[in-house]
Formats: structure tokens, C-alpha cells, sequence
């Protein structure tokens, strides 16, 4: 056994030796000879291949490298063709390497196969068959088959690695008819070991399409025996498919995509398992840039989705089903379903049918699993977790279709960690009230929800189930923290309610009833005033329907906080602003509830109660305060009410009952005031003229209707007040005066009218405008005494009837009302009363400025728009004033007209001027005054005509008479100056001349009956006349008067001056006696003179003059010295001339007389007329009373006459003589 074995292996390695010696010169031989040839055997090369492969080959250049173990072999342009001729494969260059195997197998076997530029096309054609280089298949049949069998493909199947470099393969679909699909610069990959299969193919895509296509697969082929072709039906495998930005619709033509997927990028990857010809599972990692979706009925957009997704064949054919293919029959024992996975970053899901507004989330996660059996989608999430700016929750739950047009039906429930409450509105559903939309959409300001829990359950339809409890419930509660609601803000002109802010409680939404109930809160009325809240109860009970809100909650804040809320909120309006201006102290406590109709929210209600403990209240600030409030005022949007109110007004007790509003009978008061609180109250002087204490009673009432005005009525009889006021308005402590006001909305439904009525004689209605503080506060009124009086549009209107009015007692009274006490501020922003647009006072008697007037009618009126007309007539004045008024000022000169006008009156003692009896108002402020007056009379007397051009220099305080004119028959006066109304210096400055023509006769004029005949000349003047017209004194009076008269007659029934010029003259002529001489033959009818020349000075009282000349027929009489006009007495000298002259009437009349005493003194006056003059003048010095003048001739010397002149003026002023008195000579008189 051992030998047969050793010879066996010698034979065996005889044959081994001759074998490889064979096989080297073969190597040897195909190496060196054959292969550098091999282009020469190329049509063998190509008959070999064409009957190996079952097809028509072609080959270019031919040519073999072999540099290593294998040789390589490369073909130029091989293409391979059917029986037909058609062109199956054509191949711009190959590249083999060359297997040994080939040398064991009937065919040639390669290692690797390499081909490049190769441009292949596959065409499914309208059976659903696949065809690639004249060879069809379909998944489930094998992919050869005798019949069809293409030894090409077999052949390049069989090959252990094939690799395609720089191809195109074009993929044709007859039967979606859509164009070709061209992939070019293709990489594809083949590896085949033994029973293992693997692809593995890249190519570019079109731009249109994506960036890159990456396939491969894997197939273990488990054929039922060793020579069974490769059969796709034996065996196991999975195919890989990668496409890097992908756009969907680009890829329609060739791949249903899902319709809704209407823009984005798309990146694909998918594991697809088959076996045994069918495929078992998809899985897909699916992900979405800017992706956007849309359906008829839903829409979302997400700046990142990624998918995963995996599960059973089936379950993805029954979920998406495409168009052709045949139903797909659930396995009972199978749980079915695909699993999946999604993420979303920056979602917005829009589905109209369910929410109006988008739900936007920055994060999406969700894990579960979704299917599609017969009743339609399903999907059971496990985890389903939702965050964004405005919501951080954790759900799950499950959904599943009900019908084509359900929403679905749902159960789902969670946590949710974080609720931005304005985020509310976001996730309620369609069919909520769009009024109470808007009204979460701006009334839910701030907030945060957190730790809340949720349930949702029930069909989607009927969300949130309000209407339908039986269908589903919906329920969120947690707790709500730094919460801000403007639950009724303001719109347009329309106030509105301060927000509540810094809420914390709880909050509930029980399908459509929002409930928020708050341990705390704060209300701002005023960014410097707040109102605590606490136990705030906010509800809508149902947010689908007539949805009203609800606020019920205690409050407290200092009063003045609530009196803001009152003007800065719709409260204010409902207690018909009633409040607005008032004013309190103190802390409130007011519980209050509100009812806000969100479809008509200015359908408002309100109801509270304020808690008073020792409030001060002021509901105005023109009415008193209400001190030490104690008790409960309910009010509502109707009215309000009380039970008891008590407190102190006008320093007497204050008490109110019952109610206003609603079905509420009216609102009593009772109380008592005092004179003091009514003084203190008006800080007015003439208030003090009040003494004691009234009691009064008041209701107030309010018309029908939300809107009815209020009526308030006051009574009292002033009994126990004492009122010492010019009359009708005086009245004794005792003696009753009926007092009637009221206060209610006048008839033409605007305006407040104030009635008062006081006795039966006076009557007033003033009319006020609500929310119009930029004129008084009554804008019109009307007051009549004894008369009835209409309301005008504007302005006051006064008409007064009284027998007898004292001016100057009721100025007085004015004076004192316009004056505050001390120490009392002023605090009336706007005048109370308007301005006078019509006046009108009729009396029998008038005392104006110390002046009585009878019968007097004064009537002021605006006849046009813009002008002033005022009448005045009584029994010493009658005349009329017109000016015109711009900007609430007099424009231009006042024009008066008068047809007579006395001032002053009538004094013939001298008196003290009283003080500021004329002034003028600053505002009054009149620029000039042309007046004229046909019968003017000053101090009772009529001194003419007078016509007046004054200028205002200094707002009335002084006034420039630029020209002054005064005519008489008798006389003119023409001058200009000045007249001061206030001040120290007040009085008339006068710069005048008067052109006499009967100065008698304008004498008799002015009163000064029988004082001078005749006269006529000038006079002219500077004067200062103080406290003109306020009073007459002599005193007042300074200046100088020069005249220059002649011609006329001192009267002697009543002048001082010609007696006085009698006596001088008769005391001359006493030494004249003995020849019988009798001057009072020329003075019978007073003393005539013809020139009367001189100056005279006044002031303070004293009238002093040097050279006052007396010119006449009787002599000449030269008079210096002073007068004291105050005390009537004289002191002066006199110069008495007797005039000699033989044209003399006293020599006349004496020759008349004793023509022999006559002759001679002629004789002696014409022959010693010097001496004589001189011996006859005499000087006398005068003093005493003015009305018995004491006359001493003083002895001495008589100071020289002008030379020439012996009748005229001495040169200078008479010399101070010591008088020398002797008894004999004084006459008595």
C-alpha cells in the first residue's frame, strides 16, 4: 500500500511537471506572441464573443497589457447587438482583467470590468416591464428566463466586480408618458461573490432635481440549486437610496410625491427590505428645508422637518396608496402601523377649519406610531412635546380620522409647563365669537400660565364641546402669574377702564368658559394712583356665544385714587360725570363688579358701594367741602343709593337717604348751615354782612331712561339769618325770606340750568354747559327784579325795577364781594357769572356818587355784533354812549352823546373828597372819548356846551384832554390838558382862554345872579383843579387867571366886589364932603368900570393878587394882597384914585348940583390937576369877613404913580404900609 502510494506520487508530480511545463510555454506563448497581436485576431476575437454571449459583437482596437499576475485586456468601441440588429450595449472603452478561472470554465471570466462612457437606457413600458439591453423583468419574476434570455446580461451578471465610470443612464416611463430622466456622469459599481450581490451606483442629478443620487443594494441569492440563475424570487436583500436636496416637484414626472409638499428642499434617505420577490419594510429618514405644504383644507411651513419613519411594506401601500394599485388587506395578527419619529424647528401650522390663526412652535418632537386601516389615518403618539416663545408642553394621546370632512377624532392629554396668556387667542378654535376673539386678541395683555394640566377628548368638530358636552370635554388649568388684562380699553374718543395688573391665581378654560381668579391685583387709574385688588374673580362663561365678561373683586386705595378712576374711565360717564371735578380724603373701600358685553362693550354695567370712615368730601370745587362722611353710597350704572350718609357741610350737620336712578324715588337731604361756614366757604368780605344760621332741606332726582338728568331741589325760608345787604335783599335774623334753587337739565336736553328764586320779587336763571372750561362757568344768565326775563343765547341779561337803588351802596356791596378775606387764596379757575350783554334799571330814585337822579332809566345793549350802546335818561342826564369792542376790548374812541349832563353836585362848603369814588377797571381800558354835551352843568350849575376829545395815556388812570371846548351865548372857552382819576395829584389840569362877550350874562348863566352887568374881554388860565368832580373845595384849586375885561358894571344886589369898590371910593371922597359932593349918584346901579385888568393866584385855599386895577368913571382903585377862600377873610391894600378928570361924571354931576362948587374945582383940577390927583389919592388897608369887610385908611406917604399915567397901575406892587387906624374914619357897614 505504502509502494503503490510513493509511485502514485512520482506519476503525480511527473504529470505536475509536464503540466506546468506545458502551461509555462502556453503563458510564454500567449504573452509574448499572442497578446502584442491580439488587435490581428480581433474578427476571431469577435465570432468567439458573439456566440458566447448570444449576441452581435463589435470591436475596435483590441488590446492587452500584462504587467502583473492577471492580463488586462481593452476594447475601443464594443457595442453588442440582438438578433435584430437593434443596438443592445454600446461601450466607448472597456477595460478586464482577465480571470484564470477562464482557463477551468468554457467561457471567459473576469475579475473586474471596467467601462467608461457607457450610456445606458431603461424603459418601463406600459405593462409595468422593465427593459434594459433587450431584456425585461418585473420584481417577483426571475431575472432570466429561456424564453427571454440574454446572454449578455446573463453573462455580465456572472462577472465578480463591474464597474461603470462616466455613464448616462436614461430611464424611459411609457407609462407614466413622461420624458426621459437623464443621469449623467453615473458611477455605478457591481460586486458578485458566489451567492452575494451588491450595487452600488452615484450619479449627478439635474440641478432642477437635487444635488446627488446615491442607490446601492444587497441581495443573498439562496437559489434551490447550484446551476439556478440569479432569481430575485430566491433569496433576500435591501436597497438603499440617498438623494442629497432633493425638490420634490421636480421629481413628479417620474415619482408620485406627495401633492402637498409645494416647495423646499428635500433630502431622501430609504431602506427598502425585500424577500423572496416581495418587499418586506421601508424605513426613511426624511428631511425638510423651508419646506412648505399645502391641501385644500391645511397648510404649514417649518424652517427644518426631519422624519423617520419605519414599518411593514403594506402599512406604507395602505398609507399611501398609489394610483393602480390594488388593495391592500389588513393581517389580523399583525399590530400593523409605521413607526415614526419627527422633529420641526420653526413650524407654522395653518388649518383654518379648526384654528383662524397659524399655531407657530420653534420646536416639534413627536414619537408613535401612525396608520391607515379602512376607517381612515390614525395616529397614537406617545410623545408629543411643543415649545415657542409662547408655549412649553408635553402631550400625549391619539387622533384618528372620522369621515372625509371630520376634524377627527382626538383624546389627548398633558402637562403644560409655560402658557403665554396673550397666546391664548392662538390656540382656540375657529368658531369662537370673533368679538370674543378680539377681545382675547388686546385684552389679554401679559401673563404666564404654568404648571397647568390638559385634556382634550371627544371630535374635533365640535371643539370645544360648549354646545355638545356628550361629544368630547376640554378642559386647561393651572396657575397664572405677572397677568396684565385691558379688559375694556379705550377706543377712539372713548375712555376706557384701567388695566388689571400683577394678577396671580388661578385660571381655568373649561371648553368655552374662561375663568380667572386672582388672590391679587392692581388697577392704575393714574400712572401715579393705584387701587389694590384681592379676591378678583374674570369670567366669560362662554366664549361661542353673546360672550360677556365678568369682574367681581374687593378693592381699596386712597379716595383721591378712585376720583381718578371716576374721570379717567367710562365710570365717570355712567354716574353722568357727576365726579369728575371732585375732590376727598380719606381711604375707600369699594367692592365692584363689572359686566362688560364683549359684543357691546359700551353696554357696560357697574355696581359698588364706597365704605366713607371720616372722609372729606368736595364734589366740586366751586361747592363746599362735605367733612367727617361716615356710611355706605351704593351706586350702580343706573344710580346710587344710600341708607344714612351722614356727615358735616357748611358747619351744620348733613344727613341723606333713599336713592337716584332705577326705580329709586329720589335722594333727601337735611341739613343746617351757618353764616361763618358760608363766609369761610366764599372767602368773600361782603359775606360777613351774614349773621346766624339756616336750616334747608334738598332731593335729588333723576329722570327717566339710562340718560335721565338729575333734579336737584333746595328750599329754605332763611329763617334765623340775618342778611344786611341793600334792600330787596335785607332782611332781620326773624323775619322769613322764601330761598328756591334748582339745578336740572334745561329743556333742550345740553345744558344745567340754575333757578333761583328769593321772595316773590327777584327770580335768576343761568345756564351751564357740561365739559366747556374755556368760558365762565354759566355761560348765559338772567336776572330780573320785578320782571320777567328771558334766557338769552349768551351772555347775562339784567333788568331791574325798583322804586329807589343806591348805586353807591350796592358798589359798595360789590366792592366787598370782590374782595377776599385775608389769608384766603384764590382758587375759581374761570369767572362763575358770564358777561353782561344787556342791562336795564328803572327807579325812581338813584344816588350815584353822592348824585340823586330821578326817574332814572339805563338801559345797555349790544344793537350789533361787536358795539355797545348804552341809554341813560333821567332827570339831570339824558344822552347815549356807542363803542365797538374786538378781542374782549374797547376799539377806538367812545362816542358819547349827551342832550344834557350835570357833574358834580351842587356844594357850598368846602369838603374833603372821599377816596377812589371814580375809577375805571383796568379791563374796561377805553383808548379815547369824544364826548358832547348841548346842556352841561358842573356842580348844579349850567355853564354850557361842551365838546371834549380825551385820549386814554395810562389804561384810565390818566387821561390827556387834547381838546376842550365850552360855549355859551355869552362866552367860549377853548383849551386842552390833563385829568388824573387816581393818585395823589387826581384832578383836572386845565389850560385854558375865554372869549367874553356879556360876562354878565354867562354869570347869570351859571347861577350867579345879579353879580355883573355886561363885561366883555378875555380870560385866560392855568389851573389845577384836585378831586374835580369827586368834590368841590377851594382848597383843590391852584393856578394863575389872567383877564382883560371892559365895559362893564359890578351889580350891587349881590356882589362882594362892588361893594366893596363902593366903600373904597366913598371912603376917598370924604374930603370932597364940604362942597357937597355925592358920588353915589354914579354907583346907584352898581360899580361900572371900563377896564378891569389883573392876575390872580390860587392855591391851597389863598387867593393873592399885586395888580388888580378897577378902571372907571369914578376912579381908579389898584388892589393887592390875599384872600383866604376858606375862612372868607381879607387881607389887602388898596390904591383909591378918584378921577378928577373934567370928563369925569362925578364933576358932571356936581356942577349939576352947585354950579358954583362945580366951576371952581374944574378950575382947580385945570389948573393944579397933579397936585390935586395926588392929594386926593389915598391908600386903605383891608381886612375881615368877605361879606363885612373892615376898611383903615393908611396914613404916609402914597407911593408914586407911573409918570404920566396918574390913573394907571403904579409901576410896581403896592408897598407893605403899617396901617394907621383912626377911630373917627372906620365906617360901619
Amino acid at each position: 500500500m505504502l509502494q503503490f502510494s510513493s509511485s502514485f506520487l512520482k506519476l503525480a508530480g511527473k504529470v505536475a511537471l509536464l503540466a506546468y511545463f506545458v502551461l509555462g510555454l502556453l503563458f510564454l506563448g500567449a504573452r509574448y506572441w499572442i497578446f502584442p497581436n491580439i488587435n490581428q485576431w480581433r474578427p476571431q476575437i469577435e465570432q468567439q464573443l458573439s456566440g458566447a454571449l448570444n449576441a452581435d459583437v463589435s470591436l475596435g482596437h483590441v488590446s492587452v497589457d500584462w504587467k502583473g499576475l492577471n492580463p488586462k485586456l481593452q476594447a475601443l468601441n464594443v457595442e453588442f447587438s440582438d438578433a435584430q440588429g437593434r443596438s443592445l450595449l454600446a461601450v466607448p472603452s472597456v477595460q478586464a482583467t482577465i480571470s484564470w478561472r477562464s482557463l477551468f470554465s468554457a467561457q471567459l471570466e473576469l475579475d473586474t470590468l471596467e467601462a467608461m462612457g457607457l450610456d445606458v437606457t431603461l424603459r418601463r413600458d406600459r405593462q409595468d416591464q422593465v427593459w434594459i439591453m433587450g431584456r425585461s423583468f418585473s420584481l417577483g419574476e426571475p431575472i432570466s428566463s429561456p424564453e427571454t434570455a440574454s446572454s449578455v446580461l446573463d453573462w455580465l451578471l456572472d462577472q465578480r466586480q463591474i464597474a461603470l465610470r462616466g455613464a448616462t443612464l436614461r430611464w424611459v416611463d411609457d407609462r407614466r408618458n413622461a420624458p426621459p430622466l437623464v443621469l449623467e456622469q453615473v458611477t455605478l459599481s457591481l460586486t458578485h461573490q458566489h451567492t452575494d450581490h451588491r450595487f452600488m451606483l452615484r450619479a449627478g442629478i439635474p440641478e432642477a432635481l437635487g444635488k446627488s443620487l446615491d442607490l446601492r443594494g444587497e441581495f443573498l441569492h439562496n437559489p434551490k440549486n447550484e446551476s439556478a440563475r440569479l432569481n430575485l424570487n430566491d433569496g433576500r436583500g435591501q436597497l438603499y437610496a440617498h438623494v442629497e436636496n432633493m425638490q420634490p416637484m421636480g421629481w413628479a414626472p417620474w415619482i408620485d410625491m406627495p401633492q402637498s409638499l409645494k416647495s423646499g428642499q428635500v433630502s431622501v434617505r430609504s431602506w427598502l427590505k425585500f424577500q423572496e420577490g416581495s418587499v418586506q419594510s421601508l424605513t426613511s429618514d426624511i428631511r425638510v428645508d423651508n419646506g412648505f405644504w399645502a391641501s385644500t383644507q391645511y397648510g404649514a411651513k417649518a424652517r427644518a422637518v426631519r422624519l423617520f419613519m419605519s414599518g411593514p411594506w403594506d402599512d406604507y401601500k395602505r398609507l399611501f396608496p398609489q394610483h393602480g394599485d390594488e388593495p391592500v388587506v389588513p393581517n389580523p395578527g399583525q399590530a400593523g402601523g409605521v413607526e415614526y419619529r419627527l422633529q420641526a424647528q420653526q413650524l407654522e401650522i395653518q388649518a383654518p377649519a379648526v384654528f383662524e390663526l397659524p399655531l407657530a412652535l420653534d420646536h416639534l418632537v413627536s414619537r408613535g406610531v401612525v396608520q391607515r386601516p379602512d376607517t381612515g389615518w390614525q395616529v397614537q403618539a406617545t410623545q408629543l412635546d411643543l415649545s415657542s416663545q409662547n408655549l412649553t408642553a408635553s402631550l400625549q394621546g391619539d387622533w384618528r380620522q372620522d369621515g372625509l370632512e371630520s376634524a377627527g377624532l382626538i383624546d389627548v392629554q398633558g402637562s403644560i409647563a409655560h402658557l403665554a396668556i396673550p397666546a391664548i387667542k392662538n390656540y382656540l378654535p375657529s368658531d369662537i365669537n370673533q368679538d370674543a376673539r378680539e377681545w382675547l386678541e388686546y385684552g389679554l395683555v401679559a401673563g404666564q400660565i404654568t404648571d397647568a394640566s390638559l385634556v382634550l377628548h371627544g371630535s374635533l368638530d365640535d371643539f370645544p364641546f360648549n354646545n355638545a358636552a356628550d361629544q368630547g370635554d376640554f378642559r386647561m388649568e393651572g396657575r397664572f402669574s405677572d397677568t396684565i388684562i385691558d379688559y375694556l380699553p379705550a377706543q377712539e374718543d372713548e375712555l376706557g377702564w384701567p388695566r388689571l395688573v400683577d394678577m396671580q391665581g388661578r385660571v381655568s378654560l373649561h371648553r368655552a368658559d374662561l375663568s380667572l381668579i386672582a388672590e391679587q391685583a392692581l388697577m392704575w387709574p393714574t400712572p401715579q394712583q393705584s387701587i389694590q385688588l384681592h379676591d378678583v374673580q374674570a369670567r366669560i362663561p362662554d366664549l361661542e356665544e353673546n360672550p360677556v365678561l365678568s369682574i367681581i373683586g374687593d378693592t381699596a386705595a386712597p379716595a383721591s385714587t378712585y376720583l381718578a378712576l371716576m374721570a379717567h374711565s367710562p365710570l365717570g360717564e355712567m354716574l353722568d360725570e357727576q365726579f369728575n371735578e371732585s375732590s376727598a380724603t380719606g381711604d375707600w373701600e369699594v367692592p365692584l363688579a363689572l359686566n362688560i358685553p364683549l359684543m357691546h362693550s359700551r353696554d357696560t354695567t357697574v355696581k359698588g358701594a364706597i365704605h366713607f370712615t371720616d372722609s372729606d368730601v368736595r364734589l366740586t370745587p366751586e361747592m363746599p367741602l362735605f367733612t367727617n362722611v361716615k356710611g355706605i353710597l351704593d351706586f350702580t350704572d343706573t344710580g346710587f343709593s344710600t341708607a344714612g350718609l351722614q356727615g358735616q357741610l357748611l358747619g351744620g350737620p348733613l344727613t341723606l337717604d333713599g336713592g337716584v336712578g332705577g326705580a329709586l324715588k329720589g335722594l333727601r337731604l337735611r341739613g343746617t348751615a351757618t353764616a361763618n361756614a358760608l363766609t369761610d366757604y366764599t372767602g368773600l368780605e361782603g359775606m360777613k354782612r351774614l349773621d346766624g344760621r339756616m336750616a334747608y332741606q334738598a332731593s335729588l332726582q333723576r329722570g327717566k331712561g339710562k340718560n335721565g338728568a338729575y333734579t336737584l331741589d333746595i328750599r329754605s325760608d332763611l329763617s334765623g339769618m340775618a342778611m344786611n345787604f341793600p334792600p330787596p335783599l335785607s332782611k332781620q335774623a326773624d323775619q322769613p325770606l322764601p330761598l328756591h334753587i334748582t339745578w336740572r337739565r334745561h329743556t333742550d336736553g345740553k345744558n344745567m340750568t340754575l333757578g333761583i328764586v328769593l321772595g316773590d320779587q327777584i327770580k335768576a336763571n343761568l345756564l351751564h354747559r357740561d365739559n366747556q372750561k374755556d368760558i365762565a362757568y354759566f355761560y348765559a344768565g338772567a336776572l330780573g327784579v320785578n320782571q320777567a326775563v328771558d334766557l338769552p343765547a349768551s351772555g347775562m341779561m339784567l333788568d331791574l325795577r325798583y322804586p329807589s337803588v343806591d348805586i353807591d351802596a350796592w358798589k359798595a356791596l360789590i366792592t366787598e364781594f370782590s374782595n377776599t378775606l385775608p389769608g384766603v387764596a384764590q382758587v375759581r379757575s374761570r369767572p362763575l357769572l358770564p358777561a353782561i350783554r344787556q342791562l336795564r334799571l328803572q327807579a325812581d330814585k338813584v344816588v350815584f356818587q353822592g348824585v340823586m337822579l330821578d326817574t332814572l332809566t339805563f338801559t345797555a345793549s349790544h344793537p350789533e355784533p361787536q358795539q355797545w350802546r348804552v341809554d341813560i335818561s333821567s332827570s339831570q342826564t339824558a344822552g347815549t354812549l356807542l363803542w365797538r369792542v374786538a378781542n374782549g376790548r374797547i376799539a377806538g374812541h367812545v362816542d358819547a352823546d349827551f342832550d344834557r349832563l350835570s357833574l358834580g353836585s351842587e356844594q357850598t362848603d368846602s369838603s374833603p373828597a372821599k377816596p377812589d369814588e371814580l375809577q375805571f377797571d383796568d379791563e374796561l381800558d377805553i383808548p379815547g372819548v369824544n364826548l358832547h354835551v348841548r346842556k352841561f352843568s358842573l356842580y348844579g350849575s349850567e355853564v354850557g356846551e361842551l365838546s371834549l376829545i380825551g385820549v386814554n395815556q395810562s389804561r384810565g388812570a390818566l387821561w390827556r384832554l387834547e381838546r376842550l371846548t365850552l360855549k355859551s351865548p355869552s362866552a367860549e372857552l377853548t383849551g386842552s390838558g390833563v385829568w388824573r382819576l387816581r393818585g395823589a395829584n387826581r384832578g383836572l389840569s386845565l389850560n385854558a382862554e375865554a372869549r367874553i362877550t356879556d360876562l354878565g350874562g354867562y354869570l347869570d348863566q351859571i347861577g350867579q345872579k345879579d353879580v355883573m352887568k355886561a363885561g366883555e374881554g378875555t380870560v385866560k388860565g392855568k389851573l389845577e383843579w384836585h378831586n374835580m368832580p369827586w368834590a368841590f373845595s377851594v382848597t383843590d384849586l391852584d393856578g394863575e387867571i389872567t383877564f382883560d375885561l371892559s365895559k362893564g358894571r359890578f351889580s350891587m344886589l349881590n356882589s362882594y366886589s362892588a361893594r366893596l369898590l363902593e366903600l373904597l371910593s366913598l371912603q376917598s371922597v370924604k374930603r370932597l364932603a364940604r362942597l357937597d359932593f355925592n358920588p353915589t349918584g354914579l354907583t346907584r346901579e352898581g360899580f361900572p368900570y371900563d377896564e378891569l385888568l389883573g392876575t390872580v393866584t390860587v392855591g391851597k385855599g389863598l387867593m393873592s393878587t399885586s395888580n388888580y386895577r378897577v378902571i372907571g368913571p369914578v376912579g381908579t382903585i389898584v388892589i393887592g394882597g390875599d384872600i383866604n377862600l376858606v375862612n372868607k377873610l381879607l387881607d389887602l391894600q388898596a390904591v383909591v384914585i378918584p378921577n378928577l378928570d373934567i370928563s369925569g361924571a362925578a364933576v358932571a354931576a356936581g356942577i349939576a348940583i352947585n354950579p358954583i362948587v362945580g366951576v371952581g374945582a374944574f378950575l382947580t383940577q385945570w389948573l393944579l390937576q397933579a397936585p390935586l390927583a395926588k392929594a386926593m389919592t389915598v391908600q386903605y388897608h383891608i381886612d375881615g369877613a368877605w361879606d363885612e369887610p373892615k376898611i383903615t385908611e393908611v396914613l404916609g406917604p402914597v407911593p408914586e404913580l407911573e409918570k404920566g399915567t396918574p390913573a394907571q397901575t403904579p409901576a410896581k406892587p403896592l408897598p407893605k404900609l403899617k396901617p394907621q387906624r383912626q377911630p373917627e374914619e372906620r365906617i360901619e357897614h
